[in-house]
């Protein structure tokens, strides 16, 4: 089946574009950022609005993981630390 039928991914698994937007949206509603040591951050926050098998089974193993840079277009440090100062709402 090709990817304009819909089926682009495993039986069960998300697609990497539905990932992509999944934390886009995560990112602009201040639920994770990226910390100064590029580590990913999530709202405790989060925790509370979601059963706890959700938590541990997406959210928990991510927290304080390792973002790897990017190669091209690395975002300014200034826009990391407004989004932390701003958006992330960090309990």
């Amino acid at each position: 089946m090709s990817c304009r039928s819909g089926d682009c991914s495993e039986p069960g698994r998300s697609r990497p574009a539905a990932r992509s937007i999944r934390r886009e949206i995560a990112s602009d509603r201040g639920l994770i950022t990226v910390g100064e040591d590029w580590t990913l951050k999530v709202s405790g926050r989060v925790r509370g609005v979601m059963p706890e098998e959700t938590w541990r089974g997406f959210f928990a193993r991510f927290d304080g993981a390792d973002v790897k840079k990017p190669e091209r277009w690395e975002p300014a440090g200034e826009y990391l630390e407004w989004h932390r100062g701003r958006v992330f709402v960090a309990s």
